[in-house]
């Protein structure tokens, strides 16, 4: 009898520690170029894949917080078709609209998508030392700069 105390125990303690899973109906997205997993409720990470002369191919990983019909992006997906299928998937699937793009810093694996972002009208948010940086690489720049914080509402 303790031994069965013992296992009901432990039982009732590894459920307890379980993550809450992903939201019900979610469905993972894998392409060639792209791929999008539940890793929290409202959080998701994308991961597309830089080509690069020194490393070969390359997996970069950028987040999505989505929550009642908004979410943020943090970090463009690699490239700019990988870019549209995110923001379809976000749009068809997720049944979200993204209000802003926050790009970490100004390497390719963060900015390349953002000239579809921009054409699509969504904002992009950056720390102004990253703006500078892009600026001076030719590569797009985020339209909105800040000093050491950024607050932004999702839902």
């Amino acid at each position: 009898m303790p031994l069965v105390r013992a296992l009901a125990c432990l039982l009732l303690l590894l459920n307890g520690c379980r993550s809450s899973g992903p939201k019900q109906g979610f469905v993972p997205y894998q392409s060639v170029t792209l791929s999008i997993q539940q890793v929290s409720p409202h959080v998701y990470r994308h991961t597309s894949f830089l080509q690069t002369n020194s490393f070969g191919r390359v997996a970069c990983n950028g987040m999505i917080v989505a929550d009642a019909g908004e979410a943020v992006v943090f970090d463009t997906p690699a490239t700019d078709s990988a870019t549209v299928e995110l923001l379809n998937y976000t749009e068809r699937v997720l049944k979200v609209r993204v209000k802003a793009v926050v790009p970490t810093h100004f390497h390719a694996d963060c900015v390349a998508g953002l000239a579809e972002f921009h054409r699509r009208r969504i904002r992009s948010y950056a720390l102004i030392s990253t703006i500078a940086l892009a600026a001076g690489s030719q590569a797009v720049v985020p339209q909105r700069g800040f000093a050491e914080r950024l607050a932004l509402r999702v839902g």
